[in-house]
This record gives structure tokens, C-alpha cells and sequence, in this order.
């Protein structure tokens, strides 16, 4: 399923995960299994090595998680 650009997947524990890579940095959200929180993790696209990561409340609304990791996917590629 693809999601303003994210591409989401679900894995063998059944918890979705969204990926998105904009020019350098890689993103990659766990979602909590009833998704009321998304964890995403911030990486170099070439080695993996980590940037950053964060979480914030999304409480099901994708609108509200594209919004949230969007911004700061854009704010890792810019301070790249």
C-alpha cells in the first residue's frame, strides 16, 4: 500500500512499518500494533548508519503521521 509517498508493509507480527527515502536519509516507522504511536528512525541511505529517531501520538490518522514524518524526513535531508 502506498501512503503520500510512503510504501507500508506488514511484517510477520502483523505491526505495519512505512518507508520513505528522499534524496540522502531513509525513514522507517514502526507503528504500535492498534497504531496510536509511530516510532520513526532516520538513516543515512547509503551506509544505514543512524541519524535520528522519533515518535510522536498519531492515534490511527495517517493524515497526522505523513505530516509528522514527512517533516522531519525534510529537515534530516536539509541538515545533510
Amino acid at each position: 500500500m502506498t501512503l503520500n509517498g510512503w510504501t507500508v508493509y506488514t511484517i510477520v507480527d502483523r505491526r505495519d512499518i512505512a518507508v520513505r527515502t528522499l534524496n540522502t536519509v531513509a525513514a522507517v516507522a514502526r507503528f504500535s500494533p492498534s497504531r496510536i504511536t509511530a516510532e520513526l528512525d532516520l538513516l543515512d541511505a547509503a551506509t544505514g548508519a543512524p541519524i535520528a529517531t522519533v515518535s510522536n501520538v498519531i492515534r490511527r490518522d495517517m493524515t497526522t503521521f505523513t505530516l509528522f514524518a514527512d517533516q522531519h524526513l525534510e529537515l534530516a535531508t536539509e541538515s545533510r
